[in-house]
């Protein structure tokens, strides 16, 4: 029990220096020395996901804060990187991807379903498409233990996971 106290108190210490590190140091340096600290601890303090993603959303580099906010599972800020990268015209039809891509996300990386649930409801509701429709069903196929049933809808939104390859692992 002495040693998981003392590695938490390193850990702690660890943490405390690299944020001092990325706001007085070589913030490109630092960035990429958090991205595998972040990578290496599973993203054990999810502050350093979220001081990263703020600095990449100053520096208007949505995509990688998006991904940070993820990990950080800031709900708020993910709503608001979705919005900017949708803001270009190119991608302006392809908002539901972003958001069914976040919500299957933040479904794969906690138990609490609030999340996506939230992020959905609180920013995109008015959002619609068959995409959609599914992720919003994930929570209750996974309640419900209905695997079968799962399988048969994946079957019926097939052609949805196909817009974006990074959706096909759900179909299969």
């Amino acid at each position: 029990m002495e040693h998981v106290k003392k590695t938490n108190e390193v850990d702690e210490f660890f943490y405390e220096l690299l944020k001092y590190a990325f706001e007085h140091g070589d913030q490109a340096k630092m960035e990429s020395l958090i991205d595998r600290v972040i990578e290496f601890t599973r993203n054990e303090n999810q502050d350093l996901a979220r001081i990263l993603a703020m600095r990449q959303m100053e520096q208007a580099r949505f995509a990688t804060a998006h991904t940070n906010f993820i990990l950080c599972r800031d709900v708020d800020h993910i709503a608001i990187t979705i919005n900017e990268l949708s803001k270009n015209a190119n991608l302006k039809t392809e908002s539901d991807l972003f958001v069914a891509r976040a919500m299957l996300e933040l479904y794969s990386r906690t138990d609490d379903f609030s999340l996506p649930r939230r992020l959905r409801k609180d920013y995109f509701a008015e959002l619609q498409s068959p995409l959609l429709n599914f992720v919003d069903m994930i929570p209750e196929l996974i309640e419900l233990k209905d695997f079968g049933l799962y399988k048969d809808l994946v079957g019926k939104y097939d052609p949805q996971f196909k817009r974006d390859s990074n959706l096909m692992n759900v179909s299969q």
